[in-house]
């Protein structure tokens, strides 16, 4: 009985011990980002277009057009520490030839958060992009209500994300909702390059925007050009000749649904996304500045340009507007994963270290049991 006792006890103190080191070592080494990730994300919506695709001039009748997104999310590389993933975006806007978005992350497995590494890009390997520290493909593990910053390709920069409302129950998962949006921010060069769009314009492809808006420049090299003094007129018309940059804005309202214990997005629940373009027309004010000397104040001409150009707009002119969400079926595809991935970290986080508590702490009871009988066997004898 002695024996028992003492291989109960021993016993039990080491389940207690081997569970407390579990606890304390296990999860940092077990629960990491999945080196196995290969799974594609599939949303519909629609695209608005509110400009003319072949001149790249604004259209007065918009065109909305079907649209599915194809994202394949797959682990390339990965080590101990970090892995890297190929994202591939697919996307297919009415019967137009579908277009290919690539980027690649370098993610730590244990924080999820970006890394800085020459292995990192956003639409061409070429130009290599520093998402660090943000998160891109996947939220934390054990994701609270927020706020997390999640990297905007399009934009080049983060934008915040935090708990929308109460969790939803879907697929079998409770999905905590987030939402994130951005208003107005410049689009990175390499969004701009991928989508095909121009980086400059001239007055010559202006033209007939600026004519609706009172600007004519068939007029101004006409009429105005000689009613100025050649100094003058050398200016403008240099000016005129100089290519215009075109600065384009991204607006955006994101909605996420996330598995909480693993971080994932299960779906890409709903994105409200617009982009609009905005030449640099500042050049015009150096022209208004110029008419509106004393020596032209009697000049006709003259100021009913200077009227015209107080009157251009200033603000960015939308061009697409894109509106989608993730299908029923991918989400459902994606909650599975999700989940498999979710029990796992729960068998390591919590199951075995309780199993192990439960063993060791039966162990003990058994010995002091044990110990319990053998003290009555000794004083009968």
């Amino acid at each position: 009985m002695r024996r028992l006792t003492i291989v109960l006890g021993a016993f039990g103190a080491g389940l207690l011990a081997t569970a407390l080191l579990w606890a304390l070592i296990a999860p940092g080494q077990l629960v990491k980002y999945p080196s196995d990730l290969d799974k594609t994300a599939i949303a519909k919506g629609t695209v608005t277009l509110y400009f003319d695709p072949a001149t790249g001039n604004p259209d007065a009748t918009a065109q909305t057009l079907p649209l599915t997104i194809r994202r394949h999310l797959k682990v390339v590389a990965s080590t101990g520490s970090q892995a890297t993933v190929q994202e591939t975006s697919t996307e297919q806007i009415g019967a137009a030839a579908p277009q290919k978005l690539l980027q690649r992350y370098v993610i730590d497995r244990t924080s999820l958060k970006n890394l800085t590494d020459h292995a990192a890009y956003a639409y061409a390997p070429a130009n290599l992009t520093d998402r660090s520290p943000n998160y891109s493909i996947n939220l934390p593990f054990s994701t609270g209500d927020g706020p997390y910053p999640l990297w905007k390709n399009e934009t080049g920069s983060a934008y915040q994300f935090q708990r929308a409302g109460k969790d939803i129950a879907r697929d079998g998962l409770t999905l905590t909702p987030m939402s994130g949006s951005l208003a107005n921010m410049p689009a990175s060069s390499g969004y701009v390059a991928a989508l095909g769009l121009r980086a400059q314009t001239t007055i010559a492809d202006l033209a007939p925007q600026l004519k609706a808006q009172g600007v004519d420049p068939a007029a101004l090299t006409k009429q105005l050009l000689p009613a100025l003094s050649a100094a003058d007129r050398a200016a403008v018309t240099a000016a005129l000749a100089k290519p215009i940059p075109i600065k384009y804005l991204v607006s955006v309202d994101t909605r996420l649904l996330v598995e909480p214990t693993t971080g994932a997005i299960v779906s890409l629940d709903r994105i409200d996304q617009t982009m609009s373009g905005q030449p640099d027309l500042s050049r015009f004010a150096t022209l208004a500045a110029l008419l509106a000397k004393p020596q032209y104040t009697s000049t006709p001409v003259a100021q009913g340009t200077l009227t015209a150009l107080k009157a251009l707009p200033t603000g960015p002119t939308r061009l697409l507007h894109m509106r989608y969400g993730q299908t029923t079926a991918s989400v459902a595809d994606m909650a599975a994963y999700a989940q498999d991935k979710a029990d796992g970290i729960r068998l390591v986080k919590t199951a075995i270290p309780l199993g192990l508590t439960i063993l060791g702490v039966a162990s003990l009871l058994g010995a002091a049991a044990a110990y319990g009988l053998r003290r009555p066997a000794r004083a009968s004898a």
